[in-house]
């Protein structure tokens, strides 16, 4: 967070954003509300088991990605 989206509020310093993350226990930690509450910017979680609906090009790109990757992985070691 620190290296990408801080970098992007300083830009709009008198804008307020909205940066939407899924409930990984990280994104939701009170150091983390903390730190994008000072870079004047709302946080909207994402609930769990919504991401098809919510994200829909991380279930079709990324899931099929993800399978191709981890198949030239195991081509690639054996």
């Amino acid at each position: 967070m620190e290296n990408i989206w801080t970098q992007r509020a300083r830009r709009d310093i008198n804008l307020r954003s909205l940066l939407v993350l899924n409930s990984f226990t990280a994104h939701i930690t009170d150091s983390v509300k903390n730190r994008i509450h000072k870079k004047h910017t709302d946080l909207a979680v994402i609930p769990g088991g919504l991401t098809s609906r919510l994200q829909p090009l991380d279930v079709s790109l990324n899931k099929s990605f993800k399978s191709k990757v981890i198949i030239l992985f195991f081509i690639i070691i054996i």
